[in-house]
């Protein structure tokens, strides 16, 4: 599939670029702006099945290490304000600041943290506010909370958001993108580092997720 859909976007982005001169109405380019929009799109979706199917085999390997959970969801936050920016979306932090160190993949599980901060950003309306909170629980355990301001009657399967960022391997850049199988994926990132997920609502509008660090993850030290 990537070889046809490579080729598909590299004759798109040939036309953008007039290298071979002007394409003779205005409108051409923008079809071509569209279709290489298009297939950036799909190569992303291709690469979230992948993901999703390399976690669903086992495939994936975790590399557990202590980490400053407080350090990671603070990055979390940092990394996703140009989106909650772009929406005009306040994102506040109510995340302890001590937290202990956590025993987890700090890939898998704060690639999860975004997509559910994304995912939030992008279903709450203009002008609005996102929470994430983090506290230690009385069962030694940690619960991290988003909170948004969305509609409840959003089916939860459609409303994911795989957060992105960076470049891509052509030097496109990129941005969250609403995926089918985002909260599959984001399930799968949790269950790497035996955390779970709840989605529930909060009050008349807005959906709280939940996501539960067990007490054998969690060191007994707050960290440095």
């Amino acid at each position: 599939m990537r070889r046809p859909l490579n080729t598909i976007i590299g004759f798109a982005e040939l036309l953008r670029s007039k290298a071979f001169g002007e394409l003779g109405d205005e409108r051409y380019e923008a079809y071509a702006e569209d279709i290489a929009a298009a297939g950036n799109d799909i190569a992303a979706l291709v690469d979230e099945l992948e993901d999703y199917a390399r976690l669903r085999e086992g495939k994936y390997l975790a590399e557990r290490a202590s980490l400053d959970l407080t350090e990671l969801l603070e990055t979390c936050v940092l990394r996703i304000r140009n989106q909650a920016n772009a929406g005009r979306i306040i994102v506040r932090n109510a995340i302890s600041e001590t937290l202990p160190r956590v025993t987890a993949d700090r890939a898998s599980l704060g690639q999860a943290v975004l997509n559910l901060l994304a995912s939030a950003i992008d279903q709450s309306p203009v002008g609005s506010t996102v929470v994430i909170s983090a506290q230690l629980l009385d069962d030694g355990g940690i619960a991290i909370h988003v909170r948004d301001s969305s509609n409840h009657a959003v089916d939860m399967a459609e409303r994911f958001v795989v957060f992105r960022d960076g470049l891509s391997k052509s030097g496109q850049a990129l941005a969250p993108v609403r995926s089918s199988v985002g909260l599959a994926l984001t399930r799968s990132l949790l269950a790497v580092n035996a955390v779970s997920l709840s989605v529930d609502p909060a009050g008349e509008n807005g959906v709280l997720f939940s996501l539960r660090i067990p007490a054998d993850l969690v060191d007994n030290l707050p960290a440095d």
